[in-house]
């Protein structure tokens, strides 16, 4: 029989329902509409498989095998479906989709159970341990869908929530009930869950009683598989216990019916299934053949169909058992074996039938039977007397409620609708209507609850007021004296739990980014917070929302997501900071496997030649104590005339500047690094061998030496060879800014929450020198990369209310150089302080704005060491310098990377010209060498900010390069004839630097470029504040 329900009904109904309130609600609802397709099959339909007559094959034993069944399943998702075990030759399981146990039976027995199980194809999955005959009957099928409450879903792999035998859940079940979390795993939500189908396997040495979800299912000695439906309680947990023995128990998931969403608009539709089962409710009756006895299941009068448990014990021989009409003819219903008689199983039969009886089709039995729950129909009118009921249960008139610290309060209670189904339950305050309350029915009877917030100081009155699909309402109210938020009160959710705030209790434990453990019995559920303080457990915080619980031996297992900042904070003002220098808490770690590689645009790892790390015992990384730190600014000197350039990209800046704290000589300790890199070509088409020496001796002087004695040997080879020597300090500081404020009304909203702004900023300070010696007679190319150490800094913590704010910070430190030369060149030591300034801030007027910024740099360089066999065709370009990454992170889990790559760049050409004709002397050719030395800053970040509700970033924030010239100029033959120099056998003059005129030049010259070059004196680079 089809169940065909128009949606123009459903909304009639809800009209009528609310035509006593037409008010628009302060929160807006969500709209709850439509019906829910579903058919419930006729109970004299033919089996669809019945292989003992041989209708069908009998049960396959391969793993997902699929069973048709045709016509009966076209246009749903989700079918329970009656398999009946027929005499199998050993004892038998038979299993569902999945690999879930589905039914058990004793060879040369028979049984039978119900299973909602996914259609695919028009197909489901079952499949045995041995062969056996099956008869395969479809109860009913479901148009599955999650949006909509009390629908039908059928999970593809069910998930086991509890097997005593490994100790989840427990070691046993007792008399005491066991809490078994069932929702947030396999496709289940963690939340607005109204039941789930739950398949039960119980071993027990004797017969039992399991009492769970308001239903006492009577269960036999040995091994029983048994599958019925369980309303939730207020964590998503059903209760399990044993009455007779200590049993072992295992419990699979295997479907699941949603609820309303928050603020919806109804509860039910049309086609919804509500929960009716209560511990109190049910009988045994002996039903003989021939004398059907009455058994009526439905509960509520607005119910089109009705789901049930049927058992039976102490048959007098293998029959079937039905519930429904009664019925002449082809035996139907379960299959009871007439020594172990029928676990308990599902059965599904007309609503309000008062027809409707136990019939057996031979011989006699006892029968327990209980309601589980109702299929809504259509609304109908109901006698004025069937009035609905509520109560507000959870405050007394007159209460004193202070919103400063959480923002709302939640008012609950109990209702009853003896007349029909819920419809809505709407609560209202000084100024109308407000929003509608969540609704849950479980084995205790439906409650209420809803978040009520007052946005003055005052006593209000709150009404609450439950409506039946019927139209019929009742209510209730409370008055309560509320002490409203103000506007400098930190406001956190009372959702919130804080963990490992003191040393001796850790008691929340890192497991994964999707697991934490839990030593104490959570009093959280599934949708609450958790908060881990900087500890020993949880050493970078955690912020995290409970997805599921398991209980696993004496510990907790809880699985988590990400969780929103707004999750705990509604209303916030923060604004710190901190340097980021004590050296407890400072840490270095030179293996370059720890370090992270460097990955291009797309996320994949870029391709660098190898480089071979000799190990000794020196360091690449190390904290530098108080009394060594040195980040003081290299000594400015003159600048003088030179050529320049400059040049960003797309993204260059146009906000101005933020003010950053500079790390100076009052830093507790600093990061010391080093490296001595030797690049060599032992073939003149081959990639070039690599080697890092630092660590082959005990301080960077000793390090510098080696490398040069491994230089000289390769230039004595006559390889092509290039060595770097690099030293240098870091320091830090941290700035964090949170900001956001509630618009609190009377009912608590989430959306009525506004972050103000975020902002995480570290600035590094770097000092470095470095030295740089090659020799190349033909031309190479090649970039390397190499890491030289990672540096994790000291955790910070700030407290906003009572949670705190945990933000890590890491610093990642490698060598990169480029090189395209031919030609050969020394540089002496050359020395440079740089500020890094990394971060974002986030407002919702301008959006993201990048805090990153170009280096504040002072530059000091010592003089060429010479340049030595240029036969005038040299030419390449040379870059080196230390790359840092840095990342900041709130709880480990969000916020700014950012690469820099500063590195020094020389450019090198020589050759042969034309010179044109100037007064008196006529065009000729000269020889010339040009030379340019510049810093070259690259700057890439990306943020990934999904740490607030919506998607605030995982973008790429900028990329900016800018070369900054250092010194610039030309030199040609011509200049030797201008002055006479000192220099031995040379004969010709020392030209002055541009913009000195004609003064004497320096005697000691800063730098000599073969005969003669221009003689500058040492220079800053100066200071560039920059946005990106």
């Amino acid at each position: 029989m089809a169940v065909v329900v128009a949606s123009a009904i459903v909304l009639t109904s809800v009209t009528a329902a609310a035509a006593d309130t037409a008010q628009t609600p302060e929160i807006p609802e969500v709209t709850v509409a439509g019906s829910i397709s579903y058919r419930v099959a006729d109970p004299a339909t033919v089996p669809v498989v019945e292989s003992e007559i041989g209708r069908g094959a009998a049960l396959s034993t391969a793993p997902g095998s699929a069973i048709p069944l045709g016509e009966a399943v076209d246009g749903f998702s989700s079918a329970l479906v009656r398999v009946s075990a027929l005499k199998p030759g050993t004892d038998t399981t038979l299993f569902r989709s999945g690999g879930a146990p589905a039914l058990q039976v004793s060879a040369q027995r028979v049984a039978s159970t119900a299973l909602l199980l996914p259609v695919h194809d028009g197909a489901v999955q079952l499949w045995a341990s041995a062969p056996v005959n099956v008869r395969v009957e479809v109860l009913a099928v479901f148009q599955s869908n999650p949006s909509q409450p009390g629908s039908m879903i059928a999970l593809d792999e069910p998930v086991l929530r509890a097997d005593t035998a490994t100790g989840l859940a427990a070691s046993a079940i007792g008399a005491a009930a066991v809490p078994i979390n069932v929702v947030g795993l396999g496709g289940v939500p963690s939340t607005q869950v109204r039941a789930v189908f739950a398949t039960m396997v119980v071993t027990s040495d004797r017969a039992t009683t399991i009492t769970t979800g308001g239903q006492r299912l009577p269960v036999g000695a040995g091994r029983t598989i048994m599958t019925t439906i369980l309303p939730l309680d207020e964590n998503g947990a059903v209760g399990v216990s044993s009455s007779a023995s200590q049993a072992q128990l295992q419990v699979y998931v295997s479907g699941w019916i949603p609820d309303e969403p928050a603020q919806a608009s109804q509860v039910n539709l049309p086609g919804s299934f509500v929960v009716t089962a209560d511990a109190t409710d049910g009988a045994v009756a002996d039903v003989r053949e021939g004398s059907p006895e009455p058994a009526l299941i439905s509960r509520n009068a607005d119910a089109e169909y009705s789901i049930g448990l049927v058992a039976a014990t102490d048959a007098s021989e293998t029959t079937f058992l039905d519930l429904g009409e009664a019925y002449a003819g082809r035996g139907r219903g379960a299959v009871v074996d007439a020594a172990a008689g029928a676990v308990p199983q599902l059965v599904v039969t007309k609503a309000q039938n008062s027809d409707d009886v136990l019939t057996l089709r031979r011989g006699e039995a006892s029968v327990w039977w209980a309601p589980v729950g109702d299929i809504l129909g259509e609304e109908q009118s109901r006698p004025a007397d069937q009035k609905p009921t509520i109560s507000v249960d959870s405050h007394e008139d007159g209460r004193d409620i202070d919103l400063g610290a959480h923002g709302y309060f939640t008012l609950s209670g109990g209702l009853t609708t003896p007349g029909s189904a819920i419809d809505r339950v709407e609560v209202s305050g000084p100024e109308g209507l407000i929003g509608t309350a969540d609704v849950r029915t479980d084995q205790d009877g439906t409650h209420w609850e809803f978040d009520a917030a007052a946005p003055v100081d005052g006593s209000f009155v709150y009404t609450a007021t439950v409506y039946d699909r019927a139209g019929h309402s009742a209510s209730d109210d409370v008055t309560i004296d509320v002490a409203a938020v103000d506007p400098d009160d930190t406001v956190t959710s009372p959702e919130t739990y804080v963990f490992n705030e003191k040393s001796d209790q850790q008691w929340l434990h890192k497991v994964s980014d999707t697991e934490f453990a839990v030593d104490v019995e959570p009093e959280f559920g599934p949708g609450d917070v958790l908060v881990g303080a900087a500890s020993e457990a949880t050493p970078d915080g955690a912020l995290v929302k409970v997805v599921a619980i398991d209980r696993v031996g004496a510990a907790w297992r809880v699985r988590v997501e990400q969780a929103s900042l707004q999750d705990a904070f509604f209303q916030v003002d923060l604004d710190e900071v901190e340097q980021l220098d004590d050296p407890a808490k400072m840490s270095a770690d030179d293996d370059p496997a720890d370090v992270p590689a460097p990955t291009d645009e797309s996320g994949q790892p870029i391709s660098y030649p190898e480089v071979d790390y000799l190990e000794g015992d020196g360091e690449r990384g190390w904290v530098v104590p108080e009394d060594e730190v040195d980040l003081t600014d290299v000594p400015p000197s003159p600048s003088f005339g030179e050529e320049s350039s400059e040049e960003s990209t797309e993204g260059s800046p146009t906000a101005e500047p933020a003010a950053f704290v500079r790390a100076g000589e009052s830093v507790s300790a600093s990061m010391g690094f080093q490296a001595n890199l030797l690049v060599e070509w032992k073939d003149k088409f081959g990639t070039p061998t690599i080697q890092e020496v630092s660590k082959s001796a005990g301080s960077p002087e000793e390090s510098k030496k080696v490398l040069e004695s491994k230089f000289s040997e390769s230039v004595e080879k006559e390889s092509a060879a290039v060595a770097l020597a690099l030293k240098g300090q870091l320091a830090a500081d941290l700035t964090f800014v949170l900001k956001s404020h509630f618009t609190w009304k009377w009912g608590f909203n989430p959306v009525q929450l506004v972050l103000d702004e975020i902002t995480l900023k570290l600035v590094v300070t770097a000092k470095v020198a470095a030295q740089v010696r090659f020799s190349i007679s033909t031309k190479k190319e090649s970039t390397t990369w190499n890491p030289l150490a990672s540096y994790s800094l000291p955790t910070t913590t700030f407290a906003a209310g009572p949670v705190p704010v945990v933000i890590t910070n890491s610093l990642v430190l490698a060598l990169k150089s480029s090189y395209g030369l031919e030609a050969k060149l020394s540089l002496p030591e050359l020395s440079h302080k740089r500020v890094y300034t990394y971060g974002f801030t986030y407002t919702p007027s301008t959006g993201y704005e990048t805090l990153s910024k170009d280096p504040v740099s002072t530059t000091g360089w010592g003089p060429f060491d010479g340049l030595a066999g240029t036969d005038f065709s040299a030419t390449g370009s040379f870059s080196f310098g230390p790359e840092i990454s840095e990342t900041s992170k709130l709880y480990g889990i969000a916020g700014p990377e950012i690469t820099l790559s500063g590195q020094v760049k020389v450019d090198l050409t020589a050759g042969v010209e034309k010179a044109p004709p100037k007064g008196d002397v006529p065009a000729h050719w000269r020889a010339y060498f040009q030379y340019k030395l510049a810093l070259v800053a690259e700057l890439a970040g990306k943020v990934k900010i999904e740490i607030w509700g919506k998607n605030l970033g995982n973008a790429k924030l900028f990329t900016f390069k800018t070369e900054a010239p250092l010194l610039a100029g030309k030199w040609t033959t011509d200049d030797l004839e201008k002055k006479p120099t000192t220099a031995a056998g040379a004969g010709t003059s020392s030209l002055s630097p541009p913009g000195q005129g004609g003064r004497a030049p320096d005697p000691t010259p800063d730098y000599l470029l073969a005969a003669a070059v221009p003689t500058p004196a040492p220079r800053s680079w100066g200071r560039l504040d920059l946005v990106v």
